[in-house]
């Protein structure tokens, strides 16, 4: 395996101290790393809403998210905190849901580890561990 570039360095060290990658080894967190991208986001920031198509997977390894539902007669109301080291949208993703039904947004500064969808579904395949982590944090 090549050596890591200092940005997949830093991916597979945020991933070695979530749960959702929890007994994974290094050479593991490396392949994994390599199909992340890095996003950053500030305060105040929509990062999705709801009615989008689910399009990828999120771990959040800085700051803080809100969680808005919007009800059938769609009126907003706050769900919750999504804190550092939890995931977004894997159950959309995993149900095959075609769109979205909470909006977040960045209750502070913070990065996010953004994943295509598809690759959630291959990653739970490859590593059945993976998915007994979700279990766990859900």
């Amino acid at each position: 395996m090549p050596p890591l570039t200092a940005d997949a360095e830093r991916v597979v060290n945020w991933l070695s101290t979530v749960r959702f990658c929890e007994s994974l080894d290094s050479e593991q967190l490396a392949a994994i790393a390599n199909e992340i991208r890095i996003r950053t986001f500030a305060a105040g920031q929509t990062l999705a809403s709801a009615g989008e198509e689910v399009t990828e997977f999120w771990i959040l390894v800085e700051g803080e998210l809100d969680s808005f539902l919007i009800d059938p007669r769609g009126r907003e109301k706050w769900l919750g905190t999504v804190r550092q080291g939890e995931t977004v949208g894997e159950i959309s993703i995993l149900e095959k849901a075609p769109t979205r039904h909470l909006r977040f947004t960045g209750r502070t500064h913070g990065t996010l580890l953004v994943a295509p969808a598809a690759s959630l579904h291959a990653w739970v395949k490859t590593y059945p561990q993976m998915m007994l982590n979700l279990f766990h944090t859900l």
